[in-house]
This record gives C-alpha cells, structure tokens and sequence, in this order.
C-alpha cells in the first residue's frame, strides 16, 4: 500500500496476508505551516493506492477530524483512463505509481482511472461498452499482447476496432500502443 499526501509520497505500508493491520494517516512528514506544493492533488487528499493484484478488506475505518471525499478543487481537473495488460496494471513496477502510465498522469498533470487487465486484456465485449462511458478527458490504450497466440489477429482487429470506434465516439484523444 502505498500512502501520499497530495502528490506527496509518504511511505509504503507492507501488509502480510491474513494479519490485520492498522495504517494511520496522521503520522506525516509535511509541515503543516509550509505544505509541498501539489500540482495534482491538494496536499490535503490522502490517497491510500493499492497494489494492482491487492486483495483484502478494509474495516473498522475511524476518523477523528471526518472523512470525505476530495473536493473539485482538491482533485486534477482531467481524468485519463488506461486500459491494457499487466504492464497497463503496473505490475513489476517497484512502486505501484511509477509504473509508465502513472508516470504519464504525472506529465500531464491528469488523475488516471487505471483500467489494466494483467493477462486479460481481450478487449470483451463489455470493457468495450463500459469504458467509454467513464468520465475522461484522455484514453490510453495499450491493446493486443494478452490476445497474441490465444485469438486470431481477427478476432483481434474486430475488438481492437470496435473499442477505439466507441471511444472516438466521445470526441476525445484517444492514444494506441
């Protein structure tokens, strides 16, 4: 688990399967007089970021000052959604958030509504009909390596077509890898 302030990156937080156990967000090292200036996010959003093969529960979430959701204002202004394979999902990156297309948020100065598929990223008829209905201003797609040697390179391009048709139907960048 990653934890950042804002885009400020804070610690990471090592769980270990089947043991509870208590993260607190209040232990920080920003000076609260003299925050990090935060191109993306106000240093007064705490973003807990999972690992992309995370699986678990969280319970018994308390706050003393009150949780909220991050205002308009806290938040970037534009969203990029990602779709792809593991490598789109951040797996074998170090830190989940310096995978290539967080990087790529980073640049741009975007939010990233990471859609990747780790070794399932066959471009199903219902990832075609729910991404573009996402709020984005920017998609990234990253389309084809799980489908090699399992699809036909037709089933492929009728897929890989049918999804960029749908998202170009938003009248938005749409970019390919």
């Amino acid at each position: 688990v990653e934890i950042y302030r804002g885009d400020f990156f804070c610690r990471v937080e090592r769980l270990q399967a089947g043991v509870i156990k208590k993260i607190e967000l209040r232990e920080t090292p920003i000076d609260e007089k003299n925050p990090p200036s935060s191109k993306r996010f106000s240093s007064s959003v705490w973003r807990v970021i999972f690992d992309h093969d995370f699986q678990g529960l969280l319970h018994d979430v308390q706050s003393e000052s009150g949780i909220r959701p991050p205002e308009e204002e806290e938040t970037p202004s534009k969203k990029m959604i990602a779709y792809g394979s593991s490598i789109t999902h951040s797996a074998g990156a170090q830190l989940f958030t310096n995978s290539y297309i967080y990087t790529v948020a980073k640049k741009l100065d975007v939010d990233v509504l990471c859609k990747g598929m780790g070794g399932s990223c066959h471009i199903h008829e219902r990832v075609v009909n729910y991404l573009p209905s996402e709020e984005w201003d920017l998609a990234v797609l990253e389309l084809g390596i799980n489908m090699i040697g399992i699809f036909p390179v037709e089933v492929f391009e009728e897929r890989a077509r049918g999804l960029i048709t749908k998202m170009l139907t938003r009248g938005k960048p749409v970019v390919l890898i």
